[in-house]
């Protein structure tokens, strides 16, 4: 961030290399180049607090980075059993970039009852209450 600009500068060059590629999914290149011209817009509001473009497209990145260090297998199915939209948002878009299919569920008793086949994980937040 410049010291004379209120904005934050947003530097694409911090990105992870398979960020940029072009056969990566339609959805993240467009927030992300969103994010570099118009980086203070709304993304989204979650309790009232607003999340800006810049913010958004940041917190995605860091999400794949953390995920990355899984190495899970393409193609598999990741389980995310949230509550939190935001938390839901970064994790599905995070593990269908790294090439996962994903379903959300309410519970996990929900994966029971769909005899999912395939899954190579559950992905929660660690303050997520299992029912």
């Amino acid at each position: 961030m410049d010291d004379d600009s209120p904005h934050p500068t947003f530097h694409p060059n911090h990105m992870s290399r398979d960020f940029t590629e072009t056969n990566q999914l339609t959805l993240l290149r467009q927030i992300h180049d969103f994010a570099i011209t118009n980086p203070n817009c709304t993304a989204l509001i979650r309790n009232g607090i607003s999340i800006n473009y810049f913010t958004f497209s940041n917190l995605i990145q860091s999400t794949i980075r953390l995920l990355k260090s899984y190495n899970f297998s393409n193609g598999k199915l990741a389980i995310i059993p949230v509550s939190d939209q935001l938390i839901e948002w970064l994790l599905v878009l995070s593990l269908r970039w790294l090439g996962l299919n994903t379903v959300v569920l309410k519970s996990l008793d929900q994966a029971d009852l769909l005899e999912l086949k395939h899954c190579a994980c559950v992905v929660m937040p660690e303050n997520y209450e299992i029912t």
